[in-house]
């Protein structure tokens, strides 16, 4: 009988330990840290609508130059490419549209990438200038020109993302 009661105390005993020292444990193993934040930044672009700004302000000019603004209204750094809209029908050596500034170039796919050495900054802008030279005899009434612009983050990750295959 006494060998049982010392073996039942002993019992009490350990489970007594067991459970104090989990709750101490538990208790004192609680930790304060400053959490992880992640803010991604936020792209946005906006677009001035185009503005002739030819040399001639004749209509039988056979070369015009049209000039658009884009500005990054957003947080963070971005790269652009650009669009070309325009409503021509007829052949498409008889209208040729290219660029002027040397940093918009061209990608193959229908597209001008912006390829300065520095992305766009927030609050900044780049024109967009785009020569038009009308090789065609006949009368042209209405020819209208327009732009697409497309922004990403000016990370490697997003252009090969969105812009697979293209090298800036």
């Amino acid at each position: 009988m006494k060998r049982s009661l010392s073996i039942i105390s002993l019992i009490f005993i350990l489970m007594a330990l067991i459970i104090g020292g989990n709750a101490v444990a538990y208790f004192t193993n609680e930790k304060d840290f400053e959490q992880s934040r992640f803010q991604t930044g936020e792209v946005i672009v906006a677009v001035s609508e185009g503005m002739d700004v030819s040399q001639s302000d004749s209509s039988f000019a056979t070369e015009r130059q049209v000039k658009w603004s884009i500005d990054n209204f957003g947080s963070t750094d971005v790269r652009l490419r650009v669009g070309v809209l325009d409503n021509w029908e007829g052949k498409e050596e008889e209208i040729i549209l290219t660029p002027t500034e040397s940093h918009w170039l061209e990608g193959g796919d229908g597209h001008y990438y912006y390829g300065g050495e520095e992305p766009l900054r927030p609050d900044e802008s780049i024109d967009f200038n785009l020569d038009i030279k009308f090789d065609v005899w006949d009368k042209i009434d209405d020819y209208d020109v327009d732009i697409e612009v497309e922004a990403v983050q000016a990370t490697k990750d997003a252009m090969d993302y969105m812009w697979p295959g293209q090298q800036l």
